[in-house]
């Protein structure tokens, strides 16, 4: 009996040091060991050993409660989340963070344990499902005029398109990318519009008669103009 309790002391204390080698393994194997939580803080002297670090200010709160986002030997399960954040209307209304409705694995782009005044929401376009469009977080100001295709021009590190040049102040393609206000469809272009620019026969597709490339109010023998 002696030789089966060795085994289970054993084993227990091998599975006590795996769970804090799990929790440990961003932490700890770099060198960033969490310190020692400040006198008069009430905290689980046990929780703080197993823990790979302090919490965000926005979760400091729950620094004393792990159950409140873990699972015992689980990772960080969704569910928890869902339980504090699933009422806040605002983040699903916004059409930059909608997208959060159906979304999963909320520690794919939410790493907590990172200190205080770290910043918790990464976003990695690596890790967006091939089948979300741009256009599901990102407004398409060519109005679907240049299709979906979005890398095509630009990259996910920066929305600036390398190497573009505007065409000429003597192009005349400006409809081609350029999609004219509503009131250009209306009698405000014929009886505002055409008047202020001093071209009244031109047409809503000649942008160019008008218009200038260096700001779009930038109206030619006029300078810059706004009305309203």
């Amino acid at each position: 009996m002696r030789r089966w309790g060795w085994v289970v002391i054993i084993a227990g204390v091998a599975a006590v040091m795996s769970v804090l080698a799990v929790q440990w393994r961003e932490r700890f194997f770099a060198g960033g060991a969490p310190a020692p939580p400040a006198r008069g803080v009430r905290i689980d002297r046990i929780g703080w050993i197993g823990s790979p670090g302090p919490l965000s200010t926005a979760h400091a709160k729950l620094s004393d409660d792990c159950q409140a986002c873990h699972v015992p030997f689980h990772r960080v399960a969704d569910l928890k989340c869902r339980g504090c954040h699933a009422r806040n209307t605002e983040l699903v209304e916004r059409r930059a963070t909608a997208f959060h409705a159906q979304a999963s694995g909320c520690s794919t782009c939410h790493v907590e344990h990172q200190g205080r005044g770290a910043r918790i929401s990464r976003m990695e376009h690596a890790i967006v499902h091939p089948s979300v469009a741009c256009t599901a977080c990102h407004f398409d100001r060519h109005q679907a005029r240049l299709g979906t295709a979005c890398a095509t021009c630009h990259l996910s590190e920066t929305w600036k398109v390398a190497g573009y040049r505007h065409p000429s102040p003597r192009s005349h393609v400006c409809f081609e990318c350029h999609q004219p206000p509503p009131s250009h469809f209306m009698m405000h272009f014929e009886m505002m519009d055409r008047m202020v620019t001093g071209q009244r026969d031109a047409t809503v597709d000649q942008c160019f008669r008008c218009h200038t490339t260096d700001h779009w109010n930038d109206i030619k023998g006029v300078g810059f103009y706004k009305h309203h």
